[in-house]
C-alpha cells in the first residue's frame, strides 16, 4: 500500500469516528467506555497481569479519543463530573 492510500484510508476511518461518537448516543457510548476502562482512574492492579490488561482496555478508549481530537479541557472537565458523581450523560 502507498503513502497515498494509507493517508487516504485512516483520513477515511477518523472520519468514521467522527461521525459516531459525535452523535448522542455515541458520547453516550464513549463516556461509559471512559468508564469502564478506568480513562480517568487508576489501572494498577497487584496483579502485573491485570495491570496489563487494564492499560490495554484503556488504550483503546484513549485511540478513540484520539481520533476525535478529543479537547483535553473537555476531557478534565469529564474527570471532574466523573470524581463528582455527576455525569452529564446519565444522569438526565
Amino acid at each position: 500500500m502507498d503513502k497515498t492510500t494509507k493517508v487516504q484510508r485512516t483520513k477515511s476511518v477518523v472520519s468514521c469516528y467522527k461521525r459516531l461518537f459525535t452523535t448522542e448516543d455515541g458520547k453516550r457510548v464513549l463516556a461509559d467506555l471512559m468508564k469502564a476502562h478506568k480513562v480517568m482512574s487508576s489501572t494498577f492492579s497487584k496483579d502485573p497481569y491485570e495491570t496489563a490488561l487494564n492499560e490495554g482496555e484503556r488504550n483503546v478508549v484513549l485511540r478513540i479519543l484520539k481520533h476525535l481530537h478529543f479537547d483535553m479541557e473537555q476531557f478534565e472537565q469529564r474527570i471532574e463530573q466523573v470524581s463528582k458523581n455527576k455525569d452529564p450523560f446519565w444522569d438526565k
